[in-house]
């Protein structure tokens, strides 16, 4: 526990409910509240603070990692130790992620898809709890632009179109967080593209769209993105 300081973390209700649901057995139990349990608590105080952004207390993100974080991650995470095999994350709209997959975000390495797939699971799962039922944001997986459609192996338009109906169809039928396409606002599609990561969000309502990207190779918008984006555009228009 040391170097936590805690007065930079305001209690808050979603906390409170995490702290409960993953320990409730254990306090029911009577069993006295341990330095593992406060560890874990402020390790999810930490991600809460970087999914918000800067802020007073924590003007940029290495003020968040100093906080602990890093030496989670260093000590922890990318510690190669464990079975490689074993399962960390696992929801039942089939995002898995195995020990070795999470080892993927040290830096250097290139992550894992389904890294990235689960954690929009996770900010899934909040949007449907934070809005009280009223979906306004949803997180797509890496795979709604196969590398076929990219690669331009799927040779008619036809089979293209008929491939992202059916992953779409097969996204909200699996996730039960997810609701139909009319009540969304902001769409979120990350886009793995000959090994470039990038994130694509439209606003469906408005009819904008911007994208995330924080490399920077000197390529023009036509040769970066034009061609995955425009295939993506016409595919979500058309569904």
């Amino acid at each position: 526990m040391a170097n936590k300081d805690w007065s930079k973390v305001p209690f808050t209700e979603d906390m409170k409910d995490y702290f409960y649901e993953k320990y409730k057995d254990s306090l029911k139990n009577g069993e006295e509240v341990t330095d593992e349990m406060l560890d874990d608590l402020w390790n999810y105080a930490m991600v809460e603070v970087l999914k918000k952004g800067p802020s007073e207390l924590y003007p940029t993100l290495e003020s968040v990692f100093d906080q602990n974080l890093k030496p989670m991650k260093e000590d922890e995470l990318f510690s190669m130790m464990g079975d490689p095999m074993e399962f960390v994350f696992e929801t039942d709209c089939g995002a898995v992620i195995i020990r070795d997959n999470m080892q993927t975000l040290a830096p250097n390495l290139k992550i894992e898809a389904n890294v990235i797939d689960s954690f929009a699971a996770v900010l899934n799962y909040e949007e449907k709890k934070n809005n009280k039922g009223v979906r306004m944001k949803h997180y797509f997986h890496t795979a709604m632009i196969s590398k076929d459609m990219i690669e331009g192996k799927m040779k008619t338009e036809k089979k293209q179109i008929q491939a992202f109906h059916e992953t779409m169809e097969s996204v909200f039928k699996k996730d039960e967080t997810a609701m139909a396409m009319q009540h969304i606002e902001w769409a979120f599609f990350p886009i793995i593209a000959h090994h470039h990561y990038y994130l694509v969000v439209f606003n469906l309502l408005k009819g904008t769209s911007v994208i995330i990207d924080n490399s920077n190779s000197g390529q023009t918008y036509d040769a970066k993105y034009k061609h995955v984006c425009d295939l993506l555009l016409n595919r979500t228009i058309i569904y």
